[in-house]
């Protein structure tokens, strides 16, 4: 008992058992990463450069410098906090339980 607990200490804390943890570095497998929040990240960016270069081509001739300063900055501001949401709503279910098992 002691060995093992000396053995998950250099380890980390985690114990690995080959039975319960399948690894994807074999012939055949396949990648199973978080695809949903980097697809919706690239996305939400595309999404918002699509955004500011239409305001500034539409409508930023009728505000000043310092207002579409603030309007690309809040802009850029809430799609930063939507990647962030996403990558916390995927993160948990995709990486967090895999360490807890």
């Amino acid at each position: 008992m002691k060995q093992e607990e000396s053995q998950d200490k250099k380890s980390g804390g985690y114990k690995s058992n080959p039975e319960t943890v399948s690894s994807n570095h074999g012939k055949g497998s396949r990648y199973e990463g978080p695809v949903a929040p980097v697809v919706s990240s690239i996305v939400l960016m595309i999404g918002w450069a699509v955004f500011i270069l239409l305001y500034a081509i539409y409508l930023s001739t009728e505000m000043t410098i310092f207002q579409n300063l603030i309007v690309t900055l809040v802009s850029l501001l809430i799609a930063g906090l939507l990647v962030g949401l996403i990558w916390v709503v995927y993160g948990p279910k995709d990486y967090w339980r895999g360490a807890n098992n």
